[in-house]
């Protein structure tokens, strides 16, 4: 904003350094967290296993007789 009302201010503050500065801050944060879910989602493997049921949970189904 600075800028457009007085540049020659904004170039002895170093205003556009601060401005690089934040960028190139966002982008190196931004690549540690693409590196950090890329490697998360390396040792997201889940082991299922067989399902076990209760002999109480297992349904007692009628016998077929017509054969």
């Amino acid at each position: 904003i600075i800028e457009g009302w007085d540049s020659e201010a904004a170039h002895i503050l170093h205003l556009k350094n601060y401005i690089y500065f934040g960028m190139a801050f966002s982008v190196g944060v931004e690549m540690l967290n693409m590196t950090m879910m890329k490697r998360q989602k390396k040792n997201r493997v889940v082991k299922l296993n067989q399902p076990r049921l209760r002999e109480e949970d297992v349904p007692n189904l009628p016998e077929d007789n017509a054969r």
